[in-house]
């Protein structure tokens, strides 16, 4: 299981979609594991570090606004709507 998600996470690049992006686009990233991701800690550490990488290569696109969640999971919705909110409601007053 542990080598179909490293398999799956490294084919996933949706880098050539972040530089083609021509409109306001926010991407809000989780820092920190779910409880059920614990065991797989050092594959998802890997992915958000490839993540980040692949992300660098696009910063100069004046359309796409990257921003990490300090503290939150892929369930930050839930885990802290409010800072989720207020990072959302800063992006669209710009």
């Amino acid at each position: 299981m542990t080598e179909e998600l490293r398999l799956a996470m490294e084919s996933l690049d949706l880098t050539p979609v972040y530089r083609e992006v021509r409109c306001p686009l926010l991407l809000v990233l989780a820092t920190v594991d779910m409880p059920e991701q614990r065991p797989f800690h050092d594959l998802y550490a890997a992915h958000r570090r490839r993540v980040l990488e692949r992300l660098a290569t696009v910063r100069d696109n004046p359309w796409l606004e990257v921003r990490e969640l300090d503290g939150a999971s892929h369930a930050m919705v839930a885990e802290g709507p409010r800072q989720l909110a207020d990072l959302i409601t800063e992006f669209l007053s710009e």
